[in-house]
């Protein structure tokens, strides 16, 4: 599908281009991911599209299908798309995830709503043709019933699994600093909520986190249509992938439409990898230029927060760049998908160049 159109356009220049996985997750009256197992190369990218009614893309192992990926101290590392509930009558926007792969270890996937895991709503990245297959993943999975409890902890540090290895959300993929080590932080990873637009206006509430890495952003989107867009302290209210020297691409949540009177409200998690700072803004049209910037990590001097918000509304956003989408919300927990093909093509290419 876009995949293919996408190597096809980048086929000419390049060698070799990343390609975009779609992978349907479920579905009415289906449980089960669509294709349930794909070849994927480093770079490629897994574009995980959202269905009736509630479900996840969580990481897993082969040994335990059902229960998320841990490191050494019991935590879970692996990816997780959070649960995306989906109303029945939703023909349109669904929402998405995205996993860039970074290597060809095979990669265990379920959904870890109750009782999906054991019949068998599992998924696989470059499973081997024998021995621990996807038909045996799966098999595992059913056998277990989603019932198999965490594994205890392994001994040493060494005998942990590295989620870091194999994949990565994509909003963990241009956050400056090496991957999280185990102990890397000075306790639990903690999950920052940050709420955006809704009752509060242009902002994002609250406007700056200290986080540690291994730490997770959870952004909650509320009325009106806003995104959580990666960029820098130089150019506020432009995509990273649109400035960066050294071929960072940025996370970018895409337009999230919420209506007024929503009660569930979609969200989009990046995971901290170090303490740099990371700046973020919203490109809907006019909402970089009124102030609607934050940022994880500001310095306390210098390239303030304070400093980078003044320099967003100094711009008026006029370096904005990227798709405009409407204004306001289009229906209940529905979290737009549109505008993915631009940011993957934007990346690939800042990738490559």
């Amino acid at each position: 599908m876009f995949a293919s159109l996408l190597a096809l356009a980048l086929a000419a220049p390049f060698a070799s281009a990343l390609l975009i996985h779609d992978i349907q997750v479920g579905g009415p009256g289906t449980l089960t991911f669509s294709p349930s197992n794909i070849q994927a190369s480093p770079g490629d990218i897994l574009n995980f599209v959202f269905q009736q009614v509630n479900h996840t893309a969580t990481q897993s192992t082969f040994a335990n299908p059902c229960v998320p990926m841990m490191d050494a101290n019991g935590n879970a590392i692996g990816f997780d798309s959070g649960f995306m509930p989906v109303p029945s009558t939703q023909t349109a926007n669904f929402p998405s995830y995205q996993v860039t792969v970074n290597a060809t270890t095979p990669l265990w996937v379920f959904c870890r709503q109750n009782g999906h895991c054991g019949k068998g709503m599992v998924f696989s990245v470059n499973a081997p043709a024998t021995g621990n297959t996807f038909d045996a993943f799966q098999a595992a999975a059913m056998a277990q019933n989603g019932t198999a409890s965490a594994p205890a902890p392994p001994t040493s540090a060494s005998a942990a699994p590295s989620a870091s290895d194999t994949a990565t959300p994509t909003g963990m993929q241009t956050v400056v600093g090496a991957a999280p080590t185990a102990g890397a932080s000075s306790g639990s990873p903690t999950d920052h909520r940050v709420i955006v637009g809704g009752t509060n206006g242009l902002v994002y509430t609250p406007n700056t986190v200290v986080a540690n890495p291994g730490d997770t952003v959870t952004f909650e989107y509320h009325a009106a249509n806003h995104t959580a867009t990666q960029s820098s302290f130089a150019d506020p209210c432009r995509k990273l992938s649109l400035t960066s020297t050294t071929g960072q691409v940025g996370f970018d949540s895409d337009f999230q439409p919420v209506s007024a009177d929503a009660t569930v409200f979609p969200t989009y998690t990046m995971m901290v990898n170090s303490t740099t700072p990371i700046w973020v803004y919203c490109r809907q049209t006019g909402h970089c230029g009124k102030g609607m910037v934050f940022a994880v990590n500001p310095p306390t001097t210098g390239n303030t927060y304070a400093a980078f918000m003044q320099n967003a509304l100094m711009l008026n956003g006029t370096g904005t760049t990227g798709t405009t989408a409407p204004t306001s919300g289009v229906g209940k927990n529905a979290a737009a998908g549109g505008g993915l093909a631009l940011l993957l093509v934007t990346g690939a290419l800042s990738l490559l160049l």
